[in-house]
């Protein structure tokens, strides 16, 4: 018996629905979901307590490029606002 290979064209496209799908839904405000991360509740997370400090992730940017995602400068100090805000008592535990 042979190996039948298939060309996905579309596999980025793919794999973020499947992402989405396993992941739970899309959120419009990142929440804090009491461990130790906040997330948009796609799996990945760009903001993690470190040492009791609320930080970005140091990999953030390379391992969004790895992925071919480039955040803009707006959304990296949106991200810096949210790791301060939780830092500063700002932001509500997720219900």
């Amino acid at each position: 018996m042979s190996i039948v290979t298939h060309s996905i064209g579309n596999l980025n496209e793919v794999a973020r629905r499947l992402i989405r799908s396993g992941e739970g839904p899309n959120q419009s405000k990142a929440k804090n979901l009491d461990d130790k991360t906040i997330t948009l509740g796609f799996g990945y997370t760009f903001i993690r307590n470190v040492g009791k400090r609320w930080v970005v992730l140091d990999t953030l940017n390379s391992d969004l490029a790895s992925i071919g995602i480039t955040l803009t400068d707006k959304q990296r100090t949106d991200l810096q606002n949210i790791a301060r805000a939780q830092n500063d008592g700002e932001l509500l535990i997720s219900q």
